[in-house]
């Protein structure tokens, strides 16, 4: 008997240059966007650390102001106070206008219409 084998045979690869070429570009390529990526996180992350530290220089100047307070204030308070003397001066006031305008008499020459429809305008 004979001894056979039945492995098959070592194929001998062959890589062409375009292969070769082929290969270098996709790892460039990967190697030039990983590169770009971090840039722009780098960039990125700069911008949010400045927004941050802006955020926190306007929460200090925030903390300083004192909150408002409660209640209303001293002028409010003392205008509220005033409001109910004022609005019955004024209204006495008015009362004495339309009592004087109504028991004056016309004078010479004055007529007072009583109907709107005796308004009219008078030319020079």
């Amino acid at each position: 008997m004979r001894a056979v084998n039945l492995l098959p045979k070592d194929a001998v690869r062959v890589v062409t240059r375009v292969q070769k070429i082929a290969v270098g570009v996709g790892t460039g390529g990967a190697v030039i966007l990983t590169a770009l990526m971090a840039m722009m996180f780098l960039s990125a992350s700069s911008k949010v650390h400045d927004a941050q530290l802006t955020l926190d220089d306007l929460r200090a100047q925030l903390a300083i102001i004192p909150p408002p307070s409660a209640g209303p204030s001293a002028g409010a308070t003392a205008l509220a106070a005033q409001q109910g003397p004022r609005v019955a001066a004024v209204t006495a006031a008015l009362q004495r206008r339309v009592a004087a305008l109504g028991s004056a008499t016309p004078r010479a020459g004055c007529h007072f219409p009583q109907r709107s429809s005796e308004y009219q305008i008078r030319g020079p």
